[in-house]
C-alpha cells in the first residue's frame, strides 16, 4: 500500500494477479523513491524490531473470496 497510496481494501477489490505482476515490473524498472532512498542510506531495520507474524487467511475466508468456487 505504501507503493501505490491504495487502502487495503482498494487494493482487495481492484488488484488482480495480471495487475500485481505489471506493478512489479515497473516498480522493478522504476523503483519507487522511498525504495531508492533506503538503498542509498544503506538503510537496515534495527536489530530489535519486533515483526509481527504473519497472518494466514483461514479456509472460511478463503472460500468467501471466491464465491463462486472459482478464480
Amino acid at each position: 500500500m505504501a507503493n501505490t497510496g491504495w487502502t487495503w481494501d482498494q487494493a482487495l477489490d481492484g488488484l488482480t494477479l495480471p495487475r500485481l505482476m505489471a506493478l512489479q515490473a515497473e516498480w522493478r524498472a522504476h523503483p519507487p523513491a522511498h525504495w531508492l532512498l533506503a538503498a542509498a542510506l544503506k538503510y537496515r531495520a534495527p536489530p530489535n524490531a519486533v515483526d509481527t507474524p504473519a497472518r494466514h487467511a483461514t479456509m472460511a475466508e478463503m472460500k468467501a473470496a471466491f464465491p463462486a468456487g472459482r478464480l
